[in-house]
């Protein structure tokens, strides 16, 4: 099976197991702001958070961000974690999807919407999008 294919399974998968433990994306908390609640300061979030990726979670629209930037696993974003040390542990209540684990790097489908929660989690050093590989 192609990777593409392969990755567009795993992203059904993950939806449809949170769809059924009642857990979809719209339900869970978010910093995103809503009517009412005021706007996530981004300073607040550099030292943790790739901009691109907080931009994402804080735009209006995330899913014409995410087409825009070609990130076509929307609702969820592959990023990769960088935890405070190779034996720290993964929060268990934000969804995620390991993919590779090298030491305290771990390649993982993320729920969008649960970004901003993610980056202030006291293990979580880093979030950013994996490096693209270029041709030569």
């Amino acid at each position: 099976m192609s990777a593409a294919r392969t990755g567009w399974w795993a992203v059904v998968s993950v939806v449809l197991v949170m769809t059924l433990a009642g857990c979809t994306p719209e339900e869970q908390p978010s910093d995103r702001p809503t009517e009412g609640r005021e706007m996530p300061d981004w300073a607040e979030y550099e030292e943790k958070l790739q901009r691109g990726l907080f931009d994402l979670a804080t735009t209006e629209d995330p899913e014409a961000l995410a087409r825009k930037r070609g990130l076509e696993l929307y609702p969820m974003v592959r990023v990769v974690l960088e935890l405070e040390g190779p034996e720290t542990e993964l929060p268990e209540d934000f969804s995620i999807l390991v993919e590779t684990r090298v030491d305290g790097t771990v390649q993982a489908l993320v729920p969008v919407d649960r970004l901003l929660e993610l980056a202030k989690r006291p293990e979580i050093k880093y979030i950013r999008l994996p490096v693209r590989p270029r041709r030569l």
